[in-house]
Formats: C-alpha cells, structure tokens, sequence
C-alpha cells in the first residue's frame, strides 16, 4: 500500500469503479452447468446461513470450545486465497496490484470487498496505524453473528483470520487480529483489532471498545 499520491481518493475510487468490479454485471452465469464465474474465471458460489450454521454446530460439536481457533485458521488460510485471488482479479480488471494503491483507497477496496460477499458492512479506522501500529475495525450486520445464535460472546473468528491473513500479506509482517468485542454482547458492530499479537495482548481490557481506542488516540 503507497501512502501518497497526486490526486484524490476520490478521483481514484471514481476510476477504480468498485460497483462494476463487484456487480452482477461483471458474473457469468451458466444455469445449464450450474455455475457463475466472475471475468478471470475464479468459480463463485452462495453459501446459505443454514449451511454455515451447521459447519459451526458441527465444529463445536467435535472439538468444544476449539471450534473459535479452528475457524480462525480457516480464516488465515481463506484471507491468504482472497489475496490471491484479489490480485488476479484486480490486475485483469484495472491493470495494476491493490498494494499499489493509496491506503485509504486500498480500505475502501477491502470494505467494499466485505459488503459484496455479503459479510456486513465494514468500517476501518486507521487513525491509530502509525502511532500504535493498530488498524481497527467495526463491523455491522455481521453474518456469523446472524447465524450463531447460542453464544454470548464474540463469535467472528473466521472474519479475525481473514484479516490476519490480508493484512499480513500487504504489510509484509506477521500480523495478528483479535475481536475485541460483539454486537452479540450488545455492541452496535463486532469490533477487530489488527496488530502485532503482543501489542494485542497488552491492550487494556476496558470492556467498551470505544473507551479503549479513546484512551489509546489521548
């Protein structure tokens, strides 16, 4: 990710058009065979909640509380394929790598790439990245938080990998990423923090992740 550039993140996002990239526009899909293919023919498919709740149940159901670790390293190992794919993707469509791109930029790109495969709205805060080494995260409407539903605590595991595994690449640097808290303890979004895992592990435990980034930003 560059950290400067000659115009705007709006002249860029504009160029970029992130709705075409998305859209249904840009799928094919072939009812005969069954499948959908996006333009650098990456297969897409649509996961219903009912299926994700049962791979969840099932989890918990063999390995116990384990079932959090399990789907977190599915999440490293799916965020570094979105990675990939990410960059094949973008290269075909716009000619150039996402790590190319401004910082504010390449978030907007990541959230919107959230949004389109239907995990919830997500919001980057990167006021905290050169000070404190830590990007956070809200996210609402969280999927796994509609489909797990005996659980009191945090639940998106599988969305803490998935950021581990993107932002570890594109910073060059073991990363970790931890949910700090969820709208499943009554929060308004599922909060992440992505840092170095021993920064994460000295953060102080308020219990109210806006007091913590509050006192964090002074």
């Amino acid at each position: 990710m560059t950290t400067a550039n000659t115009i705007s993140t709006e002249e860029i996002l504009t160029k970029l058009n992130l709705d075409g990239f998305f859209g249904d526009d840009a799928l094919r899909y072939d009812l005969v065979d069954g499948t959908v293919f996006n333009p650098v023919q990456t297969r897409q498919i649509y996961l219903s909640t009912d299926l994700l709740r049962g791979i969840y149940l099932a989890l918990k159901e063999e390995a116990g509380p384990a079932w959090t670790a399990i789907l977190k390293n599915c999440g490293r190992i799916w965020g570094s394929r979105v990675v990939r794919n990410l960059e094949r993707e973008f290269q075909y469509v716009q000619q150039m790598n996402p790590g190319e791109l401004p910082v504010t930029a390449f978030i907007a790109l990541i959230e919107r790439y959230f949004a389109a495969h239907g995990w919830g709205r997500a919001e980057f805060d990167m006021s905290l990245a050169a000070s404190h080494g830590i990007v956070s995260m809200r996210l609402r409407n969280s999927l796994l938080c509609s489909v797990i539903e005996d659980e009191d605590g945090p639940v998106d595991s599988l969305i803490a990998g998935i950021l581990q595994g993107i932002f570890s690449h594109y910073s060059g640097q073991p990363l970790d990423c931890a949910e700090i808290a969820s709208s499943r303890q009554g929060y308004q979004a599922c909060w992440f923090v992505v840092s170095h895992e021993d920064r994460i592990g000295s953060l102080p435990e308020t219990g109210d992740p806006e007091k913590l980034f509050a006192g964090l930003k002074g």
